[in-house]
């Protein structure tokens, strides 16, 4: 007769999202997040310096460009980010969508005639993490668990 163990009621924990996120991709994840405060802040300042009253010599387009240029780069950051860092279970979806969606602007931008130039950088520089979450997918999505 085997001797039953108090070991054997115990359940196996099971692996946490952020166990499975290697190095590289939480550094991007990150510093991603902390560029998007850093953008969301100066753009604000600024829109507040320029709006601040009637007499100011900052005509309205330019202070719409400011917050354009500042807050929808900052949007695409939060988005790529904080999915990721919270566990979510479709982040990685989510960081895959904005990359194709962000890639389709760079070249339609180009088209048209615009210097693609911060968008191309972006791409480059965001192009590893991206291939590494694509990578990521099925294990993020059904071996690993999020917060409880």
């Amino acid at each position: 007769m085997e001797q039953e163990t108090i070991f054997e009621d115990i359940p196996v924990s099971p692996l946490r999202r952020h166990e499975v996120l290697p190095l590289m991709a939480k550094i991007y994840a990150w510093a991603s997040l902390a560029l998007a405060i850093i953008l969301i802040i100066g753009g604000m300042k600024m829109m507040l310096r320029n709006s601040g009253s009637i007499f100011t010599d900052v005509p309205l387009y330019l202070t719409v460009m400011v917050a354009s240029i500042t807050l929808v780069p900052a949007t695409i950051l939060l988005g790529m980010s904080v999915p990721v860092l919270l566990e979510m279970k479709y982040a990685v979806r989510i960081v895959l969508v904005i990359a194709v969606l962000y890639s389709v602007s760079a070249v339609v931008s180009f088209l048209f005639g615009m210097p693609p130039v911060a968008q191309l950088v972006f791409i480059a520089v965001y192009c590893p993490y991206w291939m590494k979450m694509r990578n990521l997918r099925y294990e993020w999505e059904n071996e690993a668990v999020g917060r409880k």
